[in-house]
């Protein structure tokens, strides 16, 4: 039934407005804990919900020009943010590049140049940070079969944080 279907983006959609009440992402609320508690409370969030979200985000990225072809990076871990934000990328017809947040600096750098992406969602500081460290100085770009290793600097369109971060005033 999946071979209908030109994208992910269009199967989620297409079960969302099936089950729009159905819970979608079900996660453990992060908070300090209160006297007597006995397990975290749990945040659900349903497909119609879920589907509302991503798709502010998709406009959201057409408005700053994700089209077809264009490539927008994701760093971030597992949570509702990932494939919300993968999800809306798909939607704006835009491709994904996803890259491991364990990654160095160095080799996050290597990634994003190596597959063209100029528009990177990171998760927090930290993802952040590597960003800025490759960003400021020339780095060692790691070599491969059709290519040396090689001095660069990382040039991007737009970085996109999901959490609250904080920006060198540079």
């Amino acid at each position: 039934q999946y071979a209908v279907f030109d994208n992910v983006a269009e199967a989620f959609h297409f079960h969302a407005d099936l089950n729009p009440d159905l819970t979608h992402v079900k996660q453990p609320v992060i908070r300090e804990w209160t006297e007597g508690e006995k397990q975290r409370p749990i945040e659900r969030i349903t497909a119609a919900e879920f589907q509302r979200r991503e798709q502010q985000i998709a406009h959201y990225l057409r408005g700053i020009g994700v089209r077809a072809g264009t490539r927008v990076a994701i760093i971030a871990a597992d949570g509702p943010h990932w494939p919300m934000f993968e999800t809306a990328v798909w939607d704006a017809d835009g491709e994904v590049v996803n890259i491991y947040v364990r990654n160095t600096a160095e080799r996050t750098g290597f990634c994003l140049i190596d597959s063209g992406a100029k528009i990177v969602v990171v998760q927090n500081q930290e993802q952040l940070n590597k960003l800025l460290k490759i960003m400021a100085a020339p780095f060692m770009v790691e070599g491969h079969e059709d290519q040396a290793e090689y001095e660069n600097t990382l040039e991007l369109e737009r970085i996109i944080a999901i959490n609250c971060v904080s920006i060198p005033e540079k």
